[in-house]
């Protein structure tokens, strides 16, 4: 389950899919190519890789505050 501002949430889909470090998903870009008269559509998949874990991060501000 995924949370987002205190609410968990799942996807369920056959385009996605979930492990213990990262969520799949696999989306399909549609465009079109014309050429003169002929018109040729066309169709992608990609795949966009999410990580589950949130890493660790400073920052530190040197200089700030008067």
């Amino acid at each position: 389950m995924e949370e987002v501002r205190g609410m968990k949430f799942r996807v369920h889909s056959s385009d996605v899919e979930y492990t213990p470090s990262t969520i799949k998903a696999t989306l399909p870009y549609y465009t079109t190519r014309v050429e003169g008269t002929n018109i040729f559509p066309s169709c992608e998949k990609f795949t966009i890789c999410t990580q589950t874990k949130v890493p660790k991060l400073g920052v530190m501000l040197v200089g700030w505050g008067g």
